[in-house]
């Protein structure tokens, strides 16, 4: 399984899109729970750096949560096959 990930702030609305890649060669993908470990945890430091630089420019006029929105793209070799096939979903944290 390669991971790859790319990241975009925007400090004004405190959102963040983290679009995550997974590339398997393997013909059968059942998840990986250290995977998904690893991007709950950039969620969080996510969260936490807009947290951060909301504290350090907030006029106390504001009370936006920030939110971090999850873009998947999975590629999977096919069955019986050498092409691939990709998968795509998003979330909302």
């Amino acid at each position: 399984m390669l991971y790859a990930f790319t990241v975009d702030i925007n400090y004004l609305n405190m959102s963040a899109i983290l679009r995550v890649i997974q590339i398997t060669t393997s013909r059968s993908y059942g998840g990986s729970a250290l995977g998904y470990e690893k991007i709950r945890g950039i969620i969080a430091k996510l969260k936490e750096q807009l947290r951060e630089k909301k504290q350090k420019t907030d006029t106390g006029q504001s009370e936006s949560r920030p939110s971090v929105e999850v873009r998947f793209l999975l590629v999977v070799r096919k069955r019986h096959s050498n092409n691939l096939r990709i998968t795509s979903g998003m979330i909302t944290v």
